[in-house]
């Protein structure tokens, strides 16, 4: 650091520091306005879930089946009831 101007040097790296930090002129990118809409989505349906995912149809359809278990048990040992039918929406990826 020169000792003539220490005032100055430090605002002027600041400055330097601050300019790099600016971002750039944005690219042209097209938009998509849903971007995680690429077709590798896909849409699976047990009796109470829905699953979109982007693992294969085994584990898929592997997952649904355990969720419709975990469920049973809930059901089962709490002695609960349905009162209304509630769909859920799992996303798995």
């Amino acid at each position: 650091m020169p000792r003539f101007f220490p005032v100055r040097y430090h605002v002027f790296i600041t400055l330097v520091f601050a300019c790099s930090l600016a971002p750039l002129p944005a690219q042209a990118v097209p938009f998509d306005p849903l971007p995680a809409s690429d077709g590798k989505w896909r849409h699976f349906r047990s009796p109470n879930f829905e699953l979109y995912s982007r693992e294969n149809d085994d584990q898929s359809r592997d997952l649904l089946h355990k969720l419709e278990m975990l469920r049973t048990v809930f059901i089962d040992n709490f002695k609960l009831v349905e009162r209304r039918r509630q769909e859920v929406t799992v996303f798995y990826f």
